[in-house]
Parts: structure tokens; sequence; C-alpha cells
């Protein structure tokens, strides 16, 4: 298979059905917070809103390992792999300037059991607030959130680091339209050059 296309466009609906089902159930979660956010009647706990926001984002790893693989060198895999990955974002349009490359956030939410041993190691003090949902104003003392989204600037922010979730929803959104039509064409991929 060193010499065919890397992905026999017989098998490209597995790839379409598989990615499609990952932004499908991150844009359900975005829907969700859009219905609490925008001041729709909601059921929503200010923890299961920041469980929407936390799959959007594991949604969103689970997309950015098709387009660029983790690496593994102990994989025999590897380079099928990165082949792979180069033919997904050439047919899907997707640039190294993309949101799902940028993977803190995807590492932070992943490991973060990990994180959270190494920012408890350091000094901190004030007040520790689980779950957070509200305005960015500064608190009178220092606040440390495992978990919180600042409705006034539409930030997420994970153990001290904050992330715009915009430009991740917005290529999410902007993917779901091009994988419906690549379902719609036979579940064929966009025509790209052999990679």
């Amino acid at each position: 298979m060193t010499e065919q296309r890397v992905i026999f466009w017989v098998y490209e609906a597995f790839y379409i059905e598989a990615m499609i089902a990952c932004v499908k159930s991150a844009l359900d979660s975005a829907e969700l917070i859009s219905s609490a956010y925008g001041g729709k009647e909601s059921n929503l706990t200010e923890t299961q809103f920041l469980d929407c926001f936390q799959n959007i984002i594991q949604q969103a790893a689970a997309i950015s390992r098709y387009f660029w693989p983790s690496p593994s060198h102990r994989s025999k895999h590897i380079e099928l792999h990165r082949r792979r990955g180069a033919l997904l974002r050439a047919a899907l349009k997707v640039g190294d300037d993309n949101p799902l490359k940028y993977r803190n956030l995807r590492n932070r939410i992943e490991h973060f059991d990990e994180n959270l041993d190494i920012y408890l190691q350091q000094p901190v003090a004030g007040s520790f607030i689980p779950a957070y949902v509200g305005p960015s104003t500064p608190p009178e003392a220092p606040s440390h959130y495992l978990r919180a989204f600042f409705t006034d600037v539409g930030v997420f922010e994970v153990l001290g680091e904050r992330y715009a979730m915009q430009p991740l929803y917005d290529e999410l959104d902007r993917l779901h339209a091009l994988l419906l039509e690549c379902m719609s064409n036979g579940y064929r991929l966009l025509r790209v050059p052999d990679a």
C-alpha cells in the first residue's frame, strides 16, 4: 500500500462517518450551551454547562488526531498515520494555523489528573472554585478555578489557563458543513491529489 493512495476511495466513508460523529457530538453540546447561555429556558447546572464545554474540547481533540496523529515512534505505522493526516487536511482544507492543531487545551483536559498534580505543587491562596459560570469580574480575593466559563468574554478556564472557545466552535461548524457535503457526494472526500 506504500505506492497506493493512503485511503482507498471505498474506505473514505469510514473516516467521514467517524469524524462527523465527533463533530456532531461537539455541536450538540454547543447547542445546549447556546440555549443556556442565550437566556432561553435551560435545566443545565453549572457543572453540566461546563461538561458541555469539556465534551466540545474532547471531541475536537479526537478530530485533531485525524489531522495530526499523535507521534508514536513505537508504532510501525506512524508514516501511514502521517500520510492519512496529510490527505485529510488537504481534503478538508485544514491548514497549520487551524485551532484544532492547538493542543494545549486538549492536553489540559485529557491529562487533567497530571496537570492537577502540577498545579497543586505551587503555593496557592485564596478561593478554590470547582465550577464557575459567570462574568470575569475580578474577585476581591484570588480565585483558583478547576473549570470556569466567563460569559462576558467567551473564555473557558482550566487550572489557571484560559482559552477562547469561539474559534474552536467556528472550525467544528465549518468541518460539519464540509463533512455533510462529503456525505451527500457519495461519502467521498473532496478531490485532492493522492497523498
